[in-house]
């Protein structure tokens, strides 16, 4: 039994979840949170058995996304509607498409990119 009085760890963070038990979906945008990407925001391009297909359209492309273990990324929330048609009608998506959802996810979240924009 726990007695200390210590905060709960997700207090933190209220609107963010470890994929562990739920399941990714197609055009969400995740946090990894091992490895030398940590801290990375990714879009979610596909799932397999217990892991998660991640691309950032810059070092992480379409063609070859990361492979990571649903332990080791964090759900933030959904990229916009139009990337998320596109990947689940299975359309052709473009790292440029990928750069561009994840801009407008940070800039509508209020986070400061040091990209410069779109």
């Amino acid at each position: 039994m726990r007695t200390d009085s210590s905060p709960d760890q997700n207090e933190d963070k209220p609107d963010r979840r470890v994929f562990a038990g739920t399941a990714a979906g197609r055009a969400d945008v995740a946090i990894s949170l091992n490895g030398r990407d940590k801290g990375g925001r990714f879009l979610v391009v596909g799932t397999e058995d217990g892991y998660t297909m991640l691309a950032d359209g810059k070092g992480r492309r379409i063609d070859k996304p990361k492979r990571k273990k649903n332990k080791h990324v964090e759900l933030e929330g959904r990229a916009d509607d139009w990337i998320a048609a596109k990947l689940l009608e299975g359309g052709k998506v473009t790292n440029n498409d990928i750069r561009k959802a994840l801009a407008q996810y940070a800039a509508g979240r209020g986070a400061n990119s040091s990209e410069g924009g779109m």
